[in-house]
């Protein structure tokens, strides 16, 4: 009686071992799931970790290790207490979280609470559920500077694909709210970024940035030069070198002149194109400063071009002048970048001319200026600038950011909000 009282019981354990083994794991042919773990620690009052920007994982999680009442890990402050902005939220693509307005701690991450496309939390759209959205074809920039002078822009390209120029901001809360605007704008991954040149008002920010999956970094090559390289640039390209999924391109004029993205797509049973020029127009061994090694990007669509040149100094743009670019440019984009004791920008002389007429501004055509000094460097790209057919000047220290769209007509439309 014993012994079949034990058979029957085997009988009813054996099948519940079965489940509990199997339950938890993926199906046979479930793609595998990498984690990409966020480069800054979120923390509350007693630990610290790492998370992953795409599921709610963590790693290197530890208690808090203080000096003088600070983490030396994490920064965070012995009894600080988070506090979050009501309904401002970071979000990628599956969940949502806050940012703390004091510290570089965040809340938990939360699912998406989805009603039909949108997420009633944070406002999150699933584009994949949204034709409309996901099938807009105008070619859109919009470039920001900070509180604190630095300087992003953020490219939504007519394929769908996208581009971020430049990664601003020195301060922690512009670099949290360039975050937040990249992450808001869609960019959970992206496909081009550039950093135009090394200095910190355009770099600040990009190591941050390397957990939105970034594709392609196009940086100067600064192999052996003496001009200034900022922590933020290093430490960015640092990590990008770690990422294998991340293709680092270096601008080098004296191995090629222009580096070229083509995308050939259909809408609507029409065929459209579009070209992003990368131009290096200054060789590592030639740059002074870190301004003279700027990335000018030259997007063409539609037949109008747009041309952002970085920070301009008269070496870039002497270079850019006397080389063959055969462009008619429809807005063009420049920064200017005073400093003492260097040869900053002076458009008032033939060379600024030349630049202008080279490129083929007319009156019906838009310069939007980021960056801007205070000195005489500034008044004379704009005196230049106006006596040159008058064209329409956007001056960055009367918006937070502008705005330029070319459709799928070809049309452009110029917009600031201040």
């Amino acid at each position: 009686m014993k012994k079949l009282l034990i058979f029957m019981l085997a009988l009813l354990v054996l099948p519940c071992v079965f489940l509990l083994t199997a339950c938890g794991k993926n199906p046979p042919n479930a793609p595998q799931h990498t984690h990409n773990w966020s480069s800054m620690f979120s923390s509350n009052g007693s630990t610290h970790w790492l998370t992953c920007d795409g599921c709610s994982e963590k790693k290197d999680e530890g208690t808090h290790t203080y000096i003088d009442d600070v983490c030396s890990v994490c920064g965070w402050i012995k009894n600080h207490q988070h506090t979050f902005i009501p309904g401002q939220y970071e979000k990628n693509d599956e969940y949502h979280w806050q940012d703390c307005t004091t510290c570089d701690g965040t809340s938990a991450q939360e699912p998406h609470e989805m009603s039909g496309d949108t997420c009633i939390v944070c406002g999150h759209i699933d584009s994949s559920l949204n034709p409309e959205v996901a099938s807009i074809r105008d070619l859109e920039i919009i470039t920001y500077q900070t509180d604190g002078n630095g300087v992003y822009t953020l490219v939504k390209l007519p394929d769908g694909k996208n581009m971020l120029i430049d990664a601003g901001g020195t301060q922690a809360i512009d670099i949290r709210t360039f975050r937040r605007i990249v992450i808001d704008a869609g960019f959970t991954t992206i496909d081009y970024m550039v950093l135009t040149n090394t200095f910190a008002k355009r770099t600040g920010g990009a190591e941050a940035i390397f957990t939105n999956n970034v594709k392609n970094l196009y940086i100067p090559d600064t192999t052996g030069v003496t001009y200034d390289i900022s922590d933020g640039f290093r430490n960015a390209v640092n990590y990008a070198n770690t990422i294998n999924t991340c293709n680092v391109i270096k601008l080098n004029p004296t191995n090629e002149d222009s580096y070229d993205v083509t995308s050939n797509f259909s809408y609507n049973q029409q065929e459209y194109s579009y070209t992003i020029d990368f131009i290096a127009p200054v060789a590592p061994s030639d740059c002074e400063t870190e301004f003279d090694a700027s990335i000018f990007i030259a997007i063409t669509y539609q037949e109008k071009v747009i041309l952002f040149t970085g920070d301009a100094t008269n070496k870039n743009i002497d270079n850019y002048a006397n080389a063959d670019y055969d462009y008619n440019v429809d807005v063009l984009i420049t920064g200017y970048e005073p400093a003492t004791g260097r040869d900053a920008i002076r458009l008032s002389d033939n060379r600024g001319t030349n630049f202008l007429t080279d490129i083929g501004l007319t009156n019906s055509d838009n310069v939007i200026i980021t960056n801007p000094g205070v000195t005489d460097g500034l008044g004379n790209l704009v005196n230049v600038i106006n006596a040159h057919n008058d064209p329409t000047i956007y001056n960055s220290t009367n918006f937070e950011y502008a705005t330029v769209k070319i459709n799928g007509s070809g049309a452009i439309t110029v917009t600031t909000q201040e």
